[in-house]
Parts: structure tokens; sequence; C-alpha cells
């Protein structure tokens, strides 16, 4: 796994990171997440290499993407 992000005022400009904090304010809204988390999964094993990517907020600020990662040749992606 690895970490991606746009830097506040790089907003063209994806980076890895180290480290992201999720900060949800209710249980209902980390569920919320952890369903959607969960049907990405689902997505993934079913799809195969055809899973690209899917947009929590749908397009809103503060967008999680989980996506795949494709190794580089002679790289694992595990």
């Amino acid at each position: 796994m690895k970490l991606y992000g746009y830097l506040s005022g790089k907003d063209d400009q994806l980076e890895e990171v180290k480290s992201v904090s999720l900060c949800f304010e209710s249980h209902a809204e980390a569920q919320k997440f952890a369903d959607f988390a969960e049907e990405c999964a689902k997505k993934m094993k079913a799809w195969g290499a055809d899973y690209d990517h899917e947009h929590f907020a749908g397009g809103e600020l503060a967008d999680i993407v989980i996506a795949r990662l494709v190794a580089k040749v002679g790289e694992s992606s595990r």
C-alpha cells in the first residue's frame, strides 16, 4: 500500500505521503467509509486488473480515492 495526496496550494501535483489521518465526526460516518472500503475491496477482487478507482466523496472536497496500485516491472504490488 502507498499513500498519495495533494498538498495545500499544489492541487495539480499528486505527492506520496508517509501518513494520513482520517477523522470522522460520528460512528455513522466512520461506518459509511468502512462500507465504501469493503465495497471497493469486493470490486477489486471481482474485476481484477480492470478495477481502477472509486471516489468516496463523489467529487466533493476532502475526497478519498481507493485505487489499484500498479506495480512497476520487477516490483510486487503487495
